[in-house]
């Protein structure tokens, strides 16, 4: 098949949307599709254009052993990712994507594959897909709309009904409507998405890189020297993007009653509000900042904690449904997350660890020094985290299972 893929991000990003298009575009092309992207340069998660590529032209690289070019577009990244910066920015990729979109139409691809966020360039997506007569997908990793309201990026009810109203019209045009999760595909059909149109492609995790019994080139105790970590204390690890909806803001509260606990907490990533972050922990020896990790020294880290901190806002846990969160259970460790009861982060996390009230950090130092306190209960979470992983997450599995269907 001819399939082409249209998204705001790509690989070399090597978390979120861009690492799992990455390696799903790498996927097709082992599996003997033609494939094509529409993408901008890498830019996340921390909001600047990486060296080597441009804001202001248009690039196309051929990758994936020649077999797929991809269409950089030019983009307006703001510093500080706001409501009105952040519309300027979707609207930049909007315009500058469209005469790469309609010189697609002579391509002819089989399958438009558009990936939310962003929702604004779906009429492009709708309107190639028609011309070029292709079956288009949108998989909708995040609900932007819902999100940006619970958030208080967005306000006024009048408002929210309007964009909901657009949003379910170009929803139900596309030929299928994929997510990541079963709470998000209730989500779909509570729009009024037709169950029969929607589909799930969770995301998916690489069981051979992320792998607790793999040996390892440092030791346990060699890392903790390299990163300058006590030898005799837990560590508790967060890993992602460090922006306004993930709620980590907690941790800071967490780290400062955890200060004589032997916790050790490693804090990686990048985004727009790290460095607030970074200034509520000043002056705590217990706490490391790190930017966020290529893939081998990620995978260390993975190794290296004993817990995994998953924060969450309230309200945002079922419109998205975090990445950074197949990592953690493909590593075999217990999870700590703040989410809703009831919401599908919830639901996973409880298997293999512990849930606390979103933005309660109090409940949080209380689960993460039980977890500190009794290996055995470690050792039991992280166990059924990678039995868990190893069942419901695997790429080649997810991949085939979707495109088969398709």
């Amino acid at each position: 098949m001819k399939i082409l893929i249209y998204s705001i991000n790509h690989s070399p990003e090597f978390v979120g949307i861009g690492k799992y298009n990455g390696e799903m575009v790498e996927w097709l092309i082992e599996n003997g599709h033609e494939v094509r992207v529409v993408t901008t340069p890498p830019y996340y998660p921390n909001w600047q254009i990486w060296p080597n590529y441009s804001k202001l032209f248009y690039k196309v690289e051929s990758k994936y052993y020649g077999k797929c070019k991809i269409f950089r577009c030019p983009i307006y990244v703001p510093k500080n990712p706001g409501s009105a910066a952040r519309v300027l920015y979707l609207l930049s990729f909007f315009i500058s994507s469209l005469p790469v979109m309609f010189a697609h139409i002579l391509w002819r691809p089989n399958i438009l594959f558009l990936t939310e966020p962003p929702l604004i360039c779906s009429p492009i997506a709708l309107l190639v897909g028609w011309l070029s007569k292709s079956k288009n997908i949108l998989h909708v990793h995040d609900f932007e709309i819902d999100a940006a309201f619970n958030l208080g990026l967005l306000r006024g009810k009048f408002f929210k009904k309007i964009l909901g109203a657009f949003e379910k019209l170009i929803m139900s045009c596309f030929t299928v409507v994929s997510t990541i999760s079963l709470k998000m595909q209730n989500i779909l059909i509570d729009k009024g998405i037709p169950a029969e149109k929607t589909f799930i492609m969770r995301n998916w995790v690489n069981l051979e890189l992320i792998n607790p019994n793999k040996v390892m080139p440092f030791s346990k105790i060699e890392l903790k020297r390299i990163y300058e970590i006590p030898n005799n204390h837990l560590i508790a690890f967060y890993s992602g993007n460090m922006g306004y909806k993930q709620g980590f803001e907690i941790l800071a509260d967490v780290a400062k009653a955890a200060v004589n606990d032997k916790i050790f907490f490693i804090f990686s990533g990048d985004g727009p509000a790290k460095k607030e972050f970074e200034s509520k922990c000043a002056g705590l020896p217990n706490v490391k900042f790190l930017s966020l990790q290529q893939e081998e020294s990620f995978v260390q880290l993975l190794w290296l904690a004993d817990v995994h901190l998953l924060p969450q806002k309230s309200g945002v846990a079922d419109l998205v449904m975090p990445s950074k969160l197949t990592g953690m259970l493909a590593s075999g460790r217990p999870i700590i997350a703040s989410a809703e009861v009831d919401s599908e982060i919830a639901s996973i996390v409880k298997l293999c660890g512990l849930v606390v009230p979103p933005g309660n950090a109090s409940k949080f130092y209380d689960a993460l020094t039980f977890l500190a306190s009794s290996k055995e209960k470690r050792l039991e979470f992280g166990k059924m985290a990678r039995i868990y992983a190893e069942r419901e997450l695997g790429r080649a599995a997810i991949l085939r299972n979707f495109f088969n269907t398709l």
